[in-house]
Parts: C-alpha cells; sequence; structure tokens
C-alpha cells in the first residue's frame, strides 16, 4: 500500500489480504482500479460536492427569510414559521429529494473510462471549493431577498401570519424541488417520486393536520381557518385559488434560472408588486 495516499485501496493476491482488510476499499484485481477511482470516485466526489453544499443552501435560504421577516415584525422576535414546519422542513420536505439524487450521473460510465482526463476536473476542486460555497452562499441570500419581495406583494391588510407562513413555506418547498431538478444530471423514476411525490405529500400532510381535533398543543400556521368543528388547523384550500398566491410562489420558482434578467431589468420585480397589491386591493373591496 502507498504510505502517502488519501485513500488505501488494497489488493487481495497470493500474499493474502492484510493489505485489503488493512485498506479503505479492497478490489480483486489491479485492472478494477481504473473503474473504481474514475467511475465511483468520480460520481463520489461529484455528489457530496452538491449534497454539501445544498445542504447549507436549503438551512441558509431559511435563516435569511427569518431574519428580514424580524426587521419587518420590529424585531420583535417572532418567528414566521412554527417548529413543525421548521422540522418538517429540514428533516422531511427537503432532505428526500435531495437524498435521492445520490443516484444522479452526468456523464456514462463509458463515456469515463474512454476518457480519464474527465478526472483532472474533480482533481482540481472545481466542484467544492470556497468560490463554490460562496456561490451557493449568495444564491440563497437572493432567493431569500426575493422571497421577501414576494411576501410583502402577497400580505394584504386583513392577511393572518398563518396565511403569509403557508405562501412562504410554500414557496420554499417549490423552490427546492426546481432547485434539485435544475441540479439533476439523469433522472429516473425514482427521483421523480422522490421530487413530486414530495410536493403532493406537502400538501397531503397539511391537509391530514387540518382534520385532527383542536388539543392545544398543535400550533395554527399555513394558512388556516379557525373552525373547531374540524379542528384548529383548517387547511386553506381556496388560498390556492388566488391569482396572488401564485404569483409569489411562481416569481420565488423563477429566480433560480433568470435571476440575471430580474437584476438587469428591475421593472419585473416592480410589475409583479404592482400587480399583486392590485388584485390585493381588489379582494379587500
Amino acid at each position: 500500500m502507498i504510505q502517502q495516499a488519501d485513500i488505501g485501496v488494497g489488493i487481495s493476491g497470493r500474499e493474502g489480504l492484510q493489505a485489503a482488510r488493512a485498506a479503505d476499499y479492497s478490489i480483486g484485481k489491479f485492472r478494477f482500479l481504473k473503474r473504481l477511482i474514475l467511475v465511483h470516485g468520480r460520481d463520489s466526489y461529484n455528489r457530496t460536492a452538491f449534497l454539501s453544499q445544498y445542504s447549507f443552501y436549503k438551512s441558509l435560504l431559511l435563516c435569511f427569510i427569518q431574519i428580514f421577516f424580524s426587521f419587518i415584525s420590529g424585531v420583535s422576535g417572532t418567528s414566521l414559521f412554527n417548529s413543525i414546519s421548521l422540522m418538517a422542513y429540514n428533516v422531511f420536505y427537503t432532505s428526500i429529494p435531495v437524498l435521492v439524487s445520490v443516484l444522479d450521473k452526468d456523464l456514462s460510465e463509458e463515456t469515463v473510462m474512454q476518457h480519464p482526463q474527465i478526472l483532472f476536473y474533480c482533481q482540481a476542486g472545481r466542484l467544492l471549493n470556497p468560490s463554490t460555497f460562496a456561490g451557493w452562499f449568495g444564491r440563497s441570500l437572493f432567493h431569500a431577498v426575493v422571497f421577501v419581495i414576494s411576501i410583502n406583494a402577497y400580505a394584504y391588510e386583513k392577511s393572518e401570519m398563518e396565511e403569509v407562513s403557508m405562501v412562504a413555506l410554500s414557496g420554499c418547498i417549490w423552490l427546492q424541488a426546481f432547485v434539485v431538478t435544475l441540479e439533476t444530471n439523469s433522472f429516473t423514476i425514482l427521483q421523480h417520486i422522490a421530487i413530486w411525490g414530495n410536493l403532493a405529500a406537502f400538501y397531503i400532510i397539511n391537509w391530514i393536520l387540518s382534520a385532527l381535533p383542536s388539543s392545544g398543543c398543535i400550533p395554527s400556521c399555513f394558512g388556516c381557518v379557525h373552525n373547531h368543528l374540524i379542528g384548529q388547523l383548517c387547511f386553506s384550500w381556496w388560498q390556492l385559488g388566488w391569482v396572488q398566491f401564485w404569483l409569489s410562489s411562481t416569481s420565488d420558482i423563477h429566480t433560480d434560472r433568470v435571476k440575471s434578467i430580474y437584476f438587469s431589468r428591475p421593472n419585473v420585480w416592480v410589475g409583479l408588486f404592482c400587480l399583486s397589491q392590485a388584485l390585493n386591493h381588489n379582494q379587500d373591496l
């Protein structure tokens, strides 16, 4: 075994299995080393780079939204999302799609084996370095700003805290689904189920929570109507029929691919804001 290597690879042979047992990876023949490094090693690097940086991104997005909302609420310490929403966001809604994305492959095995120079891109650390991490950091900050603008455009004088929370959380879930979709190179049936099934599960779970009896231990959220006959959490399906709800959610989703257009054309934001304000004014009337 090479002592200077970062990862030890042992080959089982006539000398016994001592090296293979002490190594990080064990192979039966020396010719398998090429596939181990080029295919499995490269895929492991690409997937680790995306998984680690995306995990920071999705958490920073929620943190930035909370920070901006604290200034809007007068630094009162009020959280836009309740504890159940925060827990479900990190544990369930955004974890399953990205965990399934570890099956993603940007290039076929035949292409990588025929062009081993592709590995140099990974050896140079092009996908995981301070610059790429700063890019994901800026991405989360920009998306948080978009969410705050969208929420401010959506909210009207009589809107409740739970209703605004529903809009923000729904937009976050849709945005994360589209981010994972855009960052995925090859799709499988399992990935489609994890991404789009997760979106459907978001609304189904909230509908189930709406049917729970009011016990006082479940905080109100997700745009609720206080009706004690069917429980404290009555999911507002009527909210999905509002034009301004989908304007807010759509503007959040579009930021991932057309953020450069929005930066260069601020009139787009002004138009969305004015249109949402006009719709809210008509509703109040």
